[in-house]
């Protein structure tokens, strides 16, 4: 987790620089974790963690919006570190509850 959030600021420092536009890069990459994180079933599994990927989502129309691009990429970068993280505990948790019921013998 860490090492992700440390390379997220260092895209975010660079591409600071250059936030004359929107950042539609950053925000289609968030989009396709957010979507990732779904198929994964965080909805269920790490329903806070796509919440906050979501949300930041949400946050980051409404800079746009006010044309506060580098905020538009600090939001939308946050959205895929959390939709990324929503994913990996989504994984982690299904492969915890499986091992669980095969342990049980609730699963063949």
């Amino acid at each position: 987790m860490c090492m992700v959030r440390r390379i997220a600021a260092a895209g975010l420092v660079a591409a600071t620089m250059a936030c004359a536009a929107p950042p539609d890069k950053e925000l289609h990459q968030a989009e396709g974790a957010i979507a990732a994180a779904k198929t994964a079933d965080a909805e269920r599994y790490a329903p806070d963690e796509l919440r906050a990927a979501e949300t930041a989502l949400h946050n980051y129309d409404a800079a746009v919006a006010a044309r506060d691009y580098r905020q538009a990429l600090r939001l939308a970068m946050d959205a895929q570190v959390s939709a990324s993280e929503a994913a990996k505990r989504a994984g982690d948790e299904k492969a915890l509850a499986r091992s669980h019921a095969e342990s049980s013998g609730a699963v063949s």
